[in-house]
């Protein structure tokens, strides 16, 4: 079947230029993040006059219009022109090209426009055809570095589908599990369209290292930081290293790897001599901070804590006391808000906020109507630990999260399970935030209010406290976590107690001058409810829609008539909400009919098929591409997947090897995933007793295929010494070759019961425990003299 956006128009985005088939989302999550929706309209109607023209008379071309151009002397620039005047535009032009400075731009975009945030594309991923036949010749660049950028085609890159760059990208992606693996690949497509615009290639390497040179020279001119410059070279270093060693190039290239190799080398030594200048960079940065006469006062640094507030209540009172699903938008709020507490309310370091875990917040004291929650790693973790005190309703907002709206990012389409997850802060992708001081930034733009850092929220506090006493500077120093002697000297006196005066006198450092500090000015109230209006509106007109028109999973989507009727100004975007929301819903289904074992293609799209759907149907391949395992691990033998496999001893993903000095071996032929049943150890059921009389009568190389372990205090054994076994004599199984492992185990073995024919039976499952990579060999540790494999009353051993 097609898929639901098939028959959808591409529209032109005049900011990325790149086509979209939702443009209007596109713009939105994108590059209008800030704009109103009147201006995400307007660009919208732009380029659907722009498409229709295009389609009207765009494509028509008459023959003296044509002849004028070939006998015009500059060719190229005549062509140029007459395309840019029907809407279309030539990319990848040369920056010395002789009428690149004179080409027009015939399409202005819409005066608001600058004053809109721009992101890269790469950041938010959309749908796009990747035609640009529409594009418009020139971006709102706003910042002066971006425009330098941009003069200097230093923007221009090589697509990603190139080998070179896919293959890197997939390496970045799949095996080092980085999620934000664009941005690196992106970095060093840059640097080869600056090296060689015709094409990708390692031929660089071979090149004269002054145009290196002079592209980091370029990168200076555009202003760009030293750490920036950093990041580049550690993308190109990285890139590089990938195709010298990780790559088949020593045995088809020797010379151009060679050649690599010694590149490495010029590349570490530029990489050291940029190091040394961004230190240089953040000792003028602290010079320009102490010098600088402070801006705000410290009840300023918690303005955006109040006129967030609104907004941040509305969102947790949809959850409580009865959870509901939230939009991603709204969990991030919620993220955010909360960080913020964290870093400005109490003036942490984003690290507190950034490593603190779960069991870190599981583990706090409640103190005289406050709680006190210590975070181990952080900046000075080596000296001390990070300790705050929150008010009960800060406990609740915590919990809360922790509790009603955490479950929902683990839950969510985008997040992976063997990704680290007991940080307490998640971003969308289920993944640990990376940097809370953006996050932080992004919150202050939201609400037009210039951002304040932890630094300068710590630093005011400082400055406050030095007409305190010095009791109360102590106290103080010891909450802010400081690593210099202040804090060494009165580290002993860290106490919860302690920690809660500290919360106290803080708080009345952060009131200043005012009588009360959570009283909001008229001023906060307006600007406050300036913007959130819009975007409540829109939830509370999508929630009125649900009402009467609930998410199923075979239901239809809402009529444009009966969207209108709730919300004129907002109704493609409450019929874009509820398809989303029914997609998910959809996918969410499929998953859990596969929840141990990776499907494939085909079964997926065949059980796809046989629901009947037909629109919004989710696509098999994204299905496979997400799939992860799912549910509790007492429940994987639960898979009728599973159960066939145990019956039918076919577990796909697997082969025998030869493995050198090991004998026979298990290896896969393709990846799984932690969680994921890999096989069973398949034999015949005897009782312990039964197991050493057979143990003793066989012969010594055929002892290690013996499986014993107690079920509920009955003593078992798996006899699987026979190459054959009886129920499968046509086929070796896999589970007694898998060779043993005791620092480097990759599977676990475990327990269950399953019902077959209306008879329980026992079955020992292999368990992925980590990501196993192709080609990779099997191994579990035998664990003769460990009592317990896999919790608590299953007692494994094995002979």
């Amino acid at each position: 079947m097609a898929p639901y956006d098939a028959n959808r128009h591409y529209l032109l985005c005049p900011l990325c230029k790149k086509t979209h088939a939702m443009l209007p989302k596109h713009l939105r999550r994108a590059c209008m993040k800030k704009a109103s929706d009147d201006e995400v309209m307007s660009v919208v109607k732009k380029a659907k006059e722009d498409a229709h023209e295009i389609l009207q008379s765009g494509r028509m071309f008459s023959f003296d219009v044509i002849r004028g151009i070939s006998d015009d002397p500059s060719t190229m620039r005549r062509l140029i022109k007459e395309l840019e005047r029907r809407h279309m535009v030539v990319t990848d032009i040369p920056s010395n090209f002789e009428s690149s400075s004179v080409i027009p731009q015939t399409v202005q975009p819409p005066p608001t426009a600058a004053d809109v945030q721009m992101t890269e594309p790469d950041e938010v991923e959309s749908v796009s055809s990747g035609e640009t036949f529409q594009c418009e010749t020139q971006q709102g660049w706003q910042t002066e570095n971006r425009q330098l950028m941009m003069q200097k085609g230093l923007y221009q890159k090589h697509s990603r589908d190139h080998k070179l760059l896919k293959e890197y990208a997939t390496f970045l992606h799949k095996d080092k599990g980085l999620d934000n693996y664009r941005q690196d690949v992106d970095n060093v497509a840059r640097y080869l369209h600056y090296m060689d615009p015709s094409g990708p290639s390692l031929r660089f390497v071979m090149q004269p290292r002054d145009k290196t040179k002079q592209y980091l020279r370029d990168l200076q001119e555009a202003k760009l930081k030293k750490r920036t410059q950093v990041n580049y070279l550690k993308s190109l270093r990285r890139f590089l290293y990938f195709h010298t060693y990780d790559a088949d190039l020593k045995q088809e290239d020797p010379v151009l790897h060679a050649h690599c190799v010694d590149f490495l080398d010029f590349l570490k030594l530029q990489q050291t001599k940029c190091s040394k200048q961004v230190s240089k960079e953040i000792t003028r940065k602290r010079h320009e901070i102490l010098t600088t006469t402070a801006e705000i006062t410290t009840p300023d640094t918690l303005a955006v804590l109040k006129l967030a507030k609104k907004d941040f209540l509305t969102v947790i009172g949809k959850v409580f006391p009865e959870e509901s699903s939230l939009q991603m938008s709204e969990i991030m709020h919620v993220v955010y808000y909360l960080q913020a507490i964290i870093i400005l309310k109490h003036a942490q370091r984003v690290g507190v906020a950034k490593s603190m875990t779960v069991e870190e917040w599981m583990a706090r004291k409640p103190v005289k109507e406050h709680c006190v929650v210590g975070v181990k790693e952080h900046k000075t973790a080596a000296q001390e630990v990070a300790m705050f005190a929150l008010t009960q309703e800060e406990e609740m907002w915590f919990d809360i999260y922790y509790t009603r709206i955490r479950p929902q990012i683990l839950r969510s389409k985008g997040c992976k399970e063997d990704l680290d997850q007991e940080k307490f802060f998640l971003s969308s992708r289920g993944t640990p935030i990376y940097n809370p001081s953006n996050d932080l930034a992004r919150l202050h733009t939201k609400y037009g209010i210039k951002p304040v850092s932890s630094q300068e929220a710590r630093r005011l506090t400082e400055t406050a406290m030095k007409t305190r006493v010095d009791v109360d500077k102590a106290l103080v120093a010891d909450y802010l976590t400081h690593s210099n002697a202040t804090a060494e000297k009165h580290y002993r006196m860290k106490t919860p107690a302690n920690i809660l005066t500290a919360r106290l006198i803080l708080d009345s450092v952060q009131a200043g001058s005012s009588n009360d500090s959570e009283q909001e000015t008229p001023c906060d109230e307006a600007r406050a409810s300036t913007s959130g209006s819009t975007q409540m509106d829109v939830h509370a007109a999508f929630d009125k829609l649900l009402q009467d028109h609930p998410i199923s999973l075979d239901g239809e989507v809402p009529s444009k008539a009966a969207r209108t009727a709730i919300s004129e100004k907002h109704q493609r975007q409450l019929y874009e909400r509820w398809l989303k929301a029914q997609m998910k819903l959809r996918v969410q289904h499929v998953l859990d009919q596969f929840s141990r074992r990776l499907p494939t293609e085909a079964r997926v799209q065949a059980w796809i098929t046989s629901k009947g759907w037909k629109s919004n149907i989710p696509r098999a391949s994204m299905i496979v591409q997400d799939w992860k395992p799912t549910g509790s691990l007492e429940d994987a033998v639960r898979s009728d997947r599973v159960v066939k496999c145990i019956k039918s001893q076919k577990w796909t993903g697997l082969a025998f090897s030869e493995i050198e000095g090991k004998n026979r071996g298990v290896v896969t032929t393709r990846d799984f995933l932690p969680g994921e049943v890999v096989c069973d150890y398949h034999g015949k059921l005897v009782s312990h007793r039964k197991g050493e009389e057979i143990h003793r009568d066989i012969q010594l190389s055929e002892s290690g295929y013996m499986f014993f372990f107690k079920n509920k205090g009955k003593a078992l054994c798996i006899d699987a010494h026979e190459e054959h076994c009886e129920c499968h004599p046509e086929k070796l199984t896999f589970g007694r070759l898998i060779n043993h492992s005791r620092k480097h185990p990759n599977i676990k073995p475990r327990l269950y019961i399953f019902t077959s024919d209306g008879v329980e039976k026992e079955v020992i499952l292999f368990i992925a425990s980590q990501k196993i990579r192709v080609n990779e060999e099997l191994l579990f540790d035998y664990g003769v003299n460990r009592k317990s494999y896999c919790g608590e009353g299953l007692d494994l051993d094995w002979l």
